[in-house]
Parts: C-alpha cells; structure tokens; sequence
C-alpha cells in the first residue's frame, strides 16, 4: 500500500455514514451546472502555531447519472499552480445534518494552490458563524496529530432530507474479523508515512 497524505476526513467513509447531506446552491459561473459535493473541514495552519481555518473541499460533480471526483492528484508545482481552473469559483453552500439544516457558507476558489495538501480547497468568503458539530476532537485528526472539528458534508442543492433515518450500527465481531483477515491477506505490509510495520 502505498503511503500518502491522509486529511482530517475519509472522503467515502463520510458520504457513505453520514444520515443527511449538506447542501449548497452555486454561485453561477461557467460551467457550474450539475451538482456538487465537498466537505467543510476544520484545518490547522500550515506552520507551527498558524490558527485552524475552515474551508470547503470540493470533491464530487454530478454529470449527467454519474458522480465524477474532482482531480485532484498533482504529482508537480505546475499542476498546483493551474489545476485550480478545473475547479468551480464561487458556491454558496448550505450545510446540513442528519435531515436537518445547520447553515450556510459561501466559497472561493483561489487562482492557484499554494500546497500540495490545498488542492480542491475553496477558502471561506462570507461573513458570520460557521456551522460546527461538537469540539475539537482527535477522533478526525488524520495525520494533523492535534484536535479538528468534524467534518461535516457540503452540496450545492438543498439536499439534507434523510427520509431513511440512516444511522450508524456496529458491524458484527465476525464480520469485523473477515474485514481484518482479508486486508492482511492483501496488505501483509503498510507504511503509515513514518514507519514500515507488519500487520499482526
């Protein structure tokens, strides 16, 4: 498995956990048809004591029936500087939870990214409270190694209903054990960005 930057939120463990989305209406601009999805994050500064900020993620487009990602894997300082144009400008986001409405925000897409890690970030632009869940936690840290707020899911229509009631259940010991046994089986070795281990 290869090693890489793991952010403060596991894009597909969200979408797929979460009971109601977070919605958002987009700032007109060209080529913003469809609908799109991201996550608010709670980030710390990119240098040792630099204040956390909250921005928006834009991950997924709708076209057409299909979810398509955003790219978002630059390999050099060039694509950081322009990849940002694939990236719609501006969105007004409202944020939900679990069927209800939390807020909104509203995004700005920077001319160019600054970081590797910045890819897909659109910096906050409107004024006022942001919505938050709960404190600072290490339950989503990643691999920031302090306290985040949790990440909550962001879309540009206003689809927070959750007519299912989805809610989270624990998986069965058994299936948590066939879950465990197959990844070793496939990645006997991990690398967790710091150290190679072996998985027992």
């Amino acid at each position: 498995m290869t090693c890489m930057r793991v952010f403060a939120f596991s894009a597909v463990g969200i979408f797929l956990s979460v009971g109601g989305l977070v919605c958002s209406t987009p700032g007109r601009a060209a080529s913003d048809a469809g609908i799109k999805l991201g996550v608010l994050e709670d980030l710390p500064g990119h240098y040792a004591g630099q204040s956390h900020f909250r921005a928006v993620r834009i991950v997924f487009h709708q076209e057409g029936r299909e979810w398509r990602a955003y790219p978002s894997d630059c390999r050099d300082p060039q694509c950081v500087r322009t990849i940002s144009t694939k990236y719609p400008k501006f969105l007004k986001w409202t944020v939900g939870l679990s069927g209800r409405t939390l807020g909104t925000v509203s995004g700005r897409t920077p001319n160019d990214f600054e970081y590797y890690s910045d890819v897909g970030l659109q910096r906050l632009a409107s004024s006022g409270s942001i919505p938050s869940v709960g404190k600072r936690s290490m339950e989503y840290a990643g691999n920031f190694g302090e306290p985040v707020l949790r990440p909550l899911i962001v879309s540009s229509e206003p689809h927070f209903a959750d007519p299912d009631a989805w809610t989270r259940l624990p998986l069965p010991k058994g299936t948590v054990r066939a879950l465990r046994q197959r990844f070793q089986h496939k990645f006997p070795i991990v690398s967790n960005c710091k150290i190679r281990m072996k998985i027992s």
